[in-house]
C-alpha cells in the first residue's frame, strides 16, 4: 500500500552539502536508473538486482529484541527524482497505535506511550461514551484518521510491505523540490546527509544508528 495506516517507520533525509571525508562505510551508492521505478512493487523491482545494498546495525529502540535489528539501505535516482529502498528485521507486524479500549463501564480510555510528549499530523477520531453490544470491555479501535500528506509532508510518497519478518520500504521524492523545508538535491556533487530510524510500534522510542549516511550518486 502507497500510505501505511500504523507508522513503523522513520526515514529522514537530512542533510546539507559541504566537503567532508566519507568512509564507506557510510556510502550509500546512489544509482542512475531510466524509467520511473513502481514503488508497490518493493524489493521485486529489478532496478534494484545491481546494487549492493550497505547494511547497517540500529539500537535503542523500543519492542525490538534487545533494542536492535539490522537494516539495509539502497538507493537510485533518475534526472529528476530520488529512490530509497529500506529494509528491516521486525518479526512482529505490530501495527496497533494509540488504541481506543472499551472500558467496563462503557467509557472509552486511550491507550498512551508514559514516554510520548506528543507530536504532529494526526487526526483524532473521537467516541462517544456508552453501553455498545457490538463492541465487549478489552476491545480496541483506531484512534487515528488517516489521509495522503500534503505540502511539504507530501513530498515523499512511499510504498510498504511486510512479509517474512522483514518490512520493505521503497520512498521517492523530487531532487529538487522547491521547498525551504527540504534539501535540495541541486548539485549532486555535493556531499549530502541523511539519518535512519526504525520503530517497531513505538510511538517515540525508535532504534537508530549514530552518525549519517552520505548517498554518491554514481552514473
Amino acid at each position: 500500500m502507497d500510505r501505511p495506516v500504523f507508522s513503523s517507520y522513520v526515514l529522514a533525509l537530512l542533510g546539507v552539502g559541504f566537503a567532508q571525508v566519507s568512509l564507506a562505510a557510510d556510502i550509500v551508492a546512489a544509482i542512475k536508473v531510466m524509467k520511473p521505478l513502481v514503488l508497490s512493487a518493493g524489493a521485486a523491482d529489478p532496478t534494484w538486482e545491481t546494487p549492493k545494498a550497505l547494511t547497517v546495525p540500529v539500537a535503542g529502540g523500543e519492542n525490538f529484541k534487545d533494542g536492535k535489528t539490522s537494516a539495509s539501505i539502497i538507493s537510485g535516482y533518475s534526472d529528476e527524482m530520488l529512490y530509497m529502498l529500506v529494509q528491516y528485521d521486525d518479526p512482529t507486524r505490530s501495527i496497533r497505535r494509540l488504541p481506543w479500549q472499551k472500558q467496563a463501564d462503557g467509557s472509552w480510555e486511550k491507550l498512551r506511550d508514559p514516554n510520548d510528549e506528543g507530536g504532529g499530523g494526526y487526526t483524532n477520531i473521537e467516541l462517544a461514551n456508552g453501553k455498545d453490544s457490538k463492541l465487549k470491555p478489552g476491545d480496541e479501535v483506531a484512534s487515528i484518521m488517516i489521509a495522503p500528506f500534503t505540502g511539504d509532508r507530501g513530498d515523499i510518497a512511499a510504498a510498504m510491505n511486510w512479509k517474512n519478518d522483514k518490512w520493505t520500504v521503497v520512498m521517492s521524492r523530487k531532487l529538487v523540490t522547491g521547498s525551504n523545508y527540504d534539501v535540495q538535491f541541486d548539485n549532486l556533487s555535493n556531499t549530502f546527509e541523511f539519518g535512519l530510524a526504525a520503530f517497531d510500534n513505538a510511538q517515540v522510542r525508535h532504534a537508530f544508528h549514530v552518525g549519517p549516511f552520505k548517498p554518491q550518486f554514481r552514473n
